[in-house]
């Protein structure tokens, strides 16, 4: 277990301490799934989610050892922290092994949980084709599994506002927005957003197409150009709608929310977001990163 530390001036008269993972990426597959799906959940195990990695020296241990790595997670949340986040990608993709250990790990952690973009797919790295029916029939099965409604909750923590948001697919929809709005016009506190996918800032869109060396910065809300009129990028398909952009400025301006936490990059970063406010972004709960949070 990996745990960094941030301390958010949240003006609370007690201090609140948040567990923030994400990216946990089980790989559990059994005979209840197609062979294509066992065979994949195998190869992504074997190769320690990267093909460009060396291979474990066994899946069976690689996955108790993910397992293991998950709980004892847990385990700290419960006993040092006043609530457990997780910013998604619970999991690699959907089977009934993995829904099953989310749905455990939930009860078990009282998780407070944003969908990633791993969560509604059984395949990797290309679209599937599937009907209005067979989206809705995936995303009840989330649901199921799931501690809060996906696409928005609320929950507090003593003083402190949490609002879960689904941006898995890089965009925010109109009813996200009107919620968003109409939850904090009903009670002024110090809020926390958590949501899967960062939000674009110019700190770290350098961070990732100049430090990292990535051709696109796979944010969400990243504006078709920057202040200075230089075009930048985001991966195809993933350009924001005028409703993301839209909600992005508002919520940058907006002085109840106090921090954006998410995840996606599986490396761990902090930088600031709007004024006074601060996007954290969680490392690979895989390999046991996570973020302790104190808000004051």
């Amino acid at each position: 277990m990996q745990l960094e530390r941030v301390t958010i001036q949240a003006g609370l008269s007690r201090p609140i301490k948040l567990l923030h993972i994400s990216d946990t990426h089980l790989l559990l597959a059994d005979e209840r799934e197609r062979t294509p799906l066992r065979e994949l959940a195998e190869l992504r195990t074997r190769y320690h989610l990267d093909a460009y990695s060396e291979p474990v020296a066994s899946v069976e241990a690689e996955r108790a050892r993910v397992l293991a790595t998950l709980r004892e997670l847990l385990a700290y949340g419960r006993s040092h922290c006043d609530r457990i986040v997780h910013s998604g990608d619970f999991y690699d993709f959907l089977t009934a092994a993995n829904l099953e250990a989310m749905q455990e790990a939930v009860q078990a952690g009282e998780l407070f949980y944003s969908p990633g973009s791993h969560e509604f797919t059984q395949s990797l790295y290309k679209p599937e084709a599937l009907d209005a029916a067979a989206q809705a029939h995936r995303r009840a099965l989330v649901q199921a599994a799931a501690g809060n409604a996906l696409d928005f909750a609320v929950e507090w923590v003593g003083e402190c506002r949490l609002i879960s948001l689904d941006n898995s697919d890089h965009r925010f929809n109109t009813a996200q927005f009107d919620a968003l709005r109409e939850e904090l016009a009903q009670r002024n506190a110090p809020t926390v957003l958590l949501m899967h996918t960062p939000l674009y800032t110019p700190e770290l869109y350098r961070e990732l197409t100049v430090k990292r060396g990535k051709a696109v910065a796979d944010l969400a809300g990243v504006p078709p150009q920057d202040e200075a009129g230089q075009a930048l990028a985001a991966p195809e398909g993933c350009y924001p709608d005028k409703t993301t952009l839209q909600m992005c400025t508002w919520l940058r301006n907006e002085a109840q929310i106090r921090a954006v936490l998410a995840g996606h990059l599986h490396f761990f970063w902090t930088g600031p977001l709007g004024s006074g406010q601060v996007q954290i972004v969680a490392g690979l709960g895989y390999d046991g990163e996570g973020v302790e949070i104190i808000l004051e």
